[in-house]
C-alpha cells in the first residue's frame, strides 16, 4: 500500500557475485516519484525486478501498476511469479556466500540483522511466516533479487572468480 515502505535496491550480478550497491526507501509517494528517483540515479538499470502483485489493478485508474510503470518509461521489467515465501528465503540463503552489500546500505544490512518470524503468544512458538514490519520490505527486495533468475542456479554452488579471461557480463538491476 501507499503507507508501506517502498524500497529500491540497486544491485549488480558480476563474476558470480551479487552486489547490492545502493538503496532507497520512502513512504507515501506514488510510482511516478520512485520512477523519477530511478531515472535520476547515477546507475544504468538493465532490468527492473517487480513482485507478482505489480499486476494489481488500481481502483482510481483502472490500470495495473505494471502498465503504469511502462507508461512512465520503465522498460525491461521482470515480474516475479507468486511463490511460497520459504522458496525465496532458501534462495537468499544460497546466495549469501556470494553476496556483497556496500557499507552505505545500512537499511539492507539491518534487514539481515532484524528479519524475523512472527511469534505466536498463544502457542509459545514461532509461526511459519515472516513478521511484516519495516525490515521485511527490504528483505522482500533481496528475496526478489534471488528469485530473479539473473544468476544461474548452478552459479550459487560455484566460487566467485577473479578470472580476467572469464566471459562475464555485468547485469545492473533494481528490485522493489
Amino acid at each position: 500500500g501507499v503507507n508501506d515502505m517502498f524500497v529500491l535496491v540497486y544491485f549488480q550480478v558480476w563474476r558470480g557475485e551479487w552486489r547490492i550497491i545502493d538503496e532507497y526507501m520512502n513512504t507515501g509517494e506514488g510510482l511516478e516519484f520512485y520512477v523519477k528517483h530511478m531515472q535520476d540515479s547515477p546507475y544504468t538499470i538493465d532490468v527492473v525486478i517487480c513482485p507478482h502483485d505489480i499486476r494489481v489493478t488500481e481502483l482510481g485508474t483502472g490500470k495495473s501498476r505494471l502498465a503504469r510503470l511502462r507508461e512512465l518509461g520503465v522498460t525491461n521489467i521482470r515480474v516475479l511469479p507468486r511463490l511460497p515465501i520459504i522458496d525465496g528465503i532458501e534462495r537468499v540463503r544460497a546466495m549469501i556466500p556470494k553476496l556483497f552489500i556496500d557499507e552505505k546500505c545500512t537499511y539492507i544490512n539491518g534487514c539481515f540483522q532484524n528479519y524475523s518470524k512472527e511469534w505466536d503468544d498463544k502457542h509459545g512458538t514461532w509461526k511459519a511466516k515472516p513478521l511484516h514490519d519495516n525490515w521485511s520490505h527490504g528483505a522482500d527486495c533481496v528475496r526478489g533479487m534471488a528469485l530473479s533468475g539473473l544468476a544461474n542456479e548452478e552459479d550459487y554452488d560455484k566460487p566467485a572468480t577473479d578470472d580476467p579471461e572469464g566471459d562475464y557480463e555485468v547485469v545492473d538491476g533494481m528490485a522493489f
